[in-house]
């Protein structure tokens, strides 16, 4: 796909281009050479929107190495980033927050940048694309067709279909439609999303069983509907397709795998959802997840009273229990002379929980809340590992 500068930008918030000069004032500062795309597109606008994206470019003075409380805490390969001075973040996703940057340890400061991506959850720093103009080749690519066939869904049994009107959402007429099948051990779900000047698709695919743990109802749409979080327990099973199309007319298609961790359907009657739930898991299960919800309505019912340095001191108390829990599975993973990086967090970890500690202990009550929620939260494997190990 040949790049077109001419209509890289979005056209909802145009802003004057930078110069010759400040390009060659910004090259002198920062010790590398601009990529020759990004001089052209920042000559035409000095940073903003990229049309039918979520990718969001930075104005060039706001093109920067990163802090150096994001190099302690995120997680590199140490040898294709040995200069961390000729890493810079050059633009966002305003949909899913994630940062990418220019990494020049490759060719050197006057060579071709590659592009590498970050996402806090994680917290990895992944490459991503060999050079700049072939990061947007891959990520700006359209098509004709969407990837997504809506037809399939009656090639499958059909467990459960709901339409959810968006019309508040969108300003204007706008609905979700969803179909959630199974054909023998594999699920699908497939939604459709349609609006003034656009539709999205997306199809879900993966093999039973169901992750019991993430199968939760929570309240969603500002309270309005409710959502059923899906899951496998194989996580490594989930395709994940999507086509959005765009104002041009053309298709945007992606397809993930393993990612997300989970889809959701959507119903306005948390009835329905429970009676689908119910079909789907075993009764020790829905129990179980169950009070996974009562937990956390409470949990959120108690931090909402707190003030800040109350949330602080409880939520460093919660990921202590939540650590002592997990700490036997992590040290069976790690190897016999351990993990340099993670031992290294574990205790800039304690510290923060002796100066939590310091500032007093909390209630029984908050206690007793905070250990009800580790013991929901916990998959059996860890519980049964600790009780092993005690």
């Amino acid at each position: 796909m040949a790049l077109n500068i001419a209509r890289f930008w979005d056209d909802s918030v145009p802003t004057p281009g930078v110069t010759d000069a400040d390009i060659r004032q910004w090259e002198s500062e920062s010790g590398v050479a601009l990529p020759a795309f990004l001089c052209a597109v920042l000559k035409q606008r000095n940073g903003g929107l990229v049309r039918n994206s979520s990718f969001q470019i930075a104005p060039l003075k706001s093109i920067v190495t990163p802090d150096d409380d994001f190099w302690e805490w995120v997680s590199y390969d140490e040898e294709a980033i040995p200069e961390q001075r000729l890493v810079f973040s050059f633009a966002m996703d305003h949909e899913l927050g994630g940062m990418y940057l220019l990494n020049f340890n490759a060719n050197g400061p006057d060579g071709k940048p590659s592009v590498y991506q970050y996402y806090s959850d994680p917290g990895d720093l992944d490459f991503t694309a060999i050079s700049l103009t072939t990061f947007f080749e891959g990520s700006l690519a359209t098509e004709d067709r969407p990837c997504v066939n809506w037809d399939e869904t009656q090639l499958h049994e059909v467990i459960a279909e709901e339409t959810i009107d968006l019309s508040s959402m969108y300003g204007g007429p706008a609905a979700l439609e969803q179909v959630f099948c199974r054909n023998g051990r594999l699920y699908f779900l497939y939604t459709r999303t349609r609006f003034s000047g656009g539709e999205n698709l997306s199809k879900a695919r993966f093999m039973a069983p169901l992750n019991p743990r993430i199968a939760m109802i929570s309240p969603t749409l500002a309270n309005t509907a409710f959502s059923l979080h899906l899951a496998p327990t194989e996580t490594e099973t989930m395709v994940y397709e999507t086509a959005e199309k765009n104002a041009d007319g053309q298709w945007k298609n992606s397809e993930q795998y393993g990612v997300p961790v989970y889809v959701t359907f959507i119903s306005r009657s948390k009835d329905t959802l429970e009676e689908l739930r119910v079909r789907m898991l075993s009764e020790r299960a829905v129990r179980e997840v169950s009070e996974q919800e009562t937990v956390q309505s409470e949990m959120q019912q108690v931090l909402l009273a707190m003030d800040l340095n109350q949330k602080k001191q409880f939520g460093m108390e919660m990921l202590k229990q939540m650590q002592a829990k997990t700490a036997p599975l992590i040290d069976a993973a790690l190897p016999a002379e351990g993990d340099q990086a993670f031992r290294s967090v574990q205790q800039k970890m304690q510290t923060l929980f002796a100066e939590a500690a310091a500032q007093g202990p909390l209630s029984d009550e908050l206690q007793n809340l905070i250990q009800r929620y580790v013991q929901a939260m916990t998959p059996d494997a860890v519980q049964k590992d600790n009780n092993t190990s005690e």
